[in-house]
């Protein structure tokens, strides 16, 4: 997979593309967001049944320290808090939430030329990871609910923009690739309370492609403008390991995730003030939710094993300085 997105990269790079550079010393930046989705699995008449809405809120801010006449250097970060809930239909009276928690912290370098800009980062997650919390007030087991994969993640990518009178057609590609999660968990033998066996493995979710690209319009107050994007996440897999044999022998269970894809159209409108430096984005976009945070999730066209979205809608503010 990285040796084919390295190709892919360096084929993206080669096209007469202008990337744009920044101007300014810096900016931060906030974004609020909201989307419910039908999930994977489905009933006997075919309808998803599984449903999930995520929030989530950002919040970064990045600096252009290298500043030469051909090129500009940028340092960023971004730190995301989101919550997710989810359960069996729309009307699920005992629903699983993760609370509003934090996600991930996007670490970046950026290098932007007047011919690409090419991106590289390191996503540390945040997101909680016990899903059994122990008894509640009522002595059943509480359970919490993920808000991210609970992986790391290196982050490439590049992208470019190319001006034609009012318009500018834009494109970018990106990867996403997932450092497995170590897990270790402990419970009582049921024969023996006292002895605690003990489970560990692995979990990866798989990697993540995405490829964006899309027209802007200039308008008197901003621009508005029409995206296009596909993120296709390849195979994951669970291993795990204990002694669960019938002599209580190491044994080992894999568990595989299917791979996905997700074809969605994000229009947006961007509003800049004459002579101001905020900009305000309202798009209908939101970014991804427990086990697809690095996807954008539009309106979707069409996908595979993935979640479907209803209408999504965000709020970016940018003040650049």
């Amino acid at each position: 997979m990285l040796r084919l997105f390295t190709l892919a990269t360096l084929a993206f790079l080669a096209l007469p593309c202008f990337a744009q550079q920044p101007t300014g010393q810096g900016a931060v930046f906030f974004d609020a967001a909201l989307f419910d989705s039908d999930g994977f699995m489905d009933d006997a008449g075919g309808n998803s049944t599984l449903t999930q809405s995520t929030w989530s809120a950002g919040l970064g801010a990045e600096a252009h320290l290298l500043r030469r006449s051909h090129f500009t250097g940028t340092l960023g970060a971004a730190l995301r808090l989101a919550r997710t809930e989810a359960g069996f239909g729309e009307e699920d009276p005992d629903p699983f939430s993760s609370g509003f928690r934090l996600q991930h912290l996007d670490l970046y370098a950026r290098l932007a030329g007047n011919a690409v800009a090419a991106t590289a980062g390191f996503i540390l997650d945040l997101g909680p990871t016990d899903i059994f919390l122990g008894p509640d007030e009522t002595g059943e087991e509480e359970r919490n609910f993920l808000n991210s994969d609970a992986q790391h993640a290196i982050h490439l990518g590049a992208s470019g923009e190319i001006p034609a009178g009012g318009f500018r057609f834009h494109g970018a590609l990106g990867g996403f690739f997932t450092l497995p999660y170590t897990f270790t968990s402990s419970f009582p033998e049921l024969d023996n309370p006292d002895v605690l066996l003990t489970l560990e493995g692995e979990v990866d979710f798989g990697d993540t492609v995405l490829l964006r690209g899309g027209v802007s319009h200039a308008l008197g107050f901003g621009h508005i403008g029409l995206d296009l994007a596909y993120a296709v996440t390849t195979e994951g897999e669970t291993i795990t390991r204990g002694p669960l044999g019938p002599e209580g022998e190491e044994t080992e269970f894999r568990d595989t995730f299917e791979g996905r894809s997700l074809l969605s159209v994000i229009p947006y409108l961007t509003i800049m003030p004459a002579g101001s430096p905020v900009q305000v984005t309202l798009a209908a976009e939101a970014p991804g939710g427990a086990y697809t945070e690095h996807v954008p999730h539009g309106i979707t066209l069409l996908g595979d094993n993935q979640w479907k979205e209803h209408l999504p809608v965000s709020l970016r503010v940018r003040y650049g300085f």
